[in-house]
């Protein structure tokens, strides 16, 4: 999870502020919207949260399909590609 969040935390620093401490990336989305816009493909990634809540708990959690393992590697790589883009631009 900590590697998940972390590139949606990096804007913070630009508007020098106290990085939230929530591992929900609609709560960061939303703190992250008031100093940037962010694009709709980039709110994508709040489908992640059901993954990080789940991997969590060792054992209790249904493994992904082939599918679904593809749309979550795909909605992170264009998160990071957007939050590299982003500070380079800073």
């Amino acid at each position: 999870m900590f590697a998940r969040t972390i590139p949606l935390q990096i804007p913070f620093i630009f508007p020098i502020q106290e990085i939230p401490k929530v591992h929900s990336f609609h709560i960061l989305l939303e703190r992250i919207e008031q100093h940037i816009e962010i694009p709709e493909e980039i709110k994508d990634v709040i489908e992640l949260n059901d993954y990080a809540v789940q991997t969590r708990y060792p054992g209790d959690y249904t493994p992904l399909e082939k599918e679904e393992y593809e749309r979550a590697l795909k909605i992170t790589k264009r998160v990071l590609n957007w939050v590299c883009k982003t500070l380079c631009q800073q």
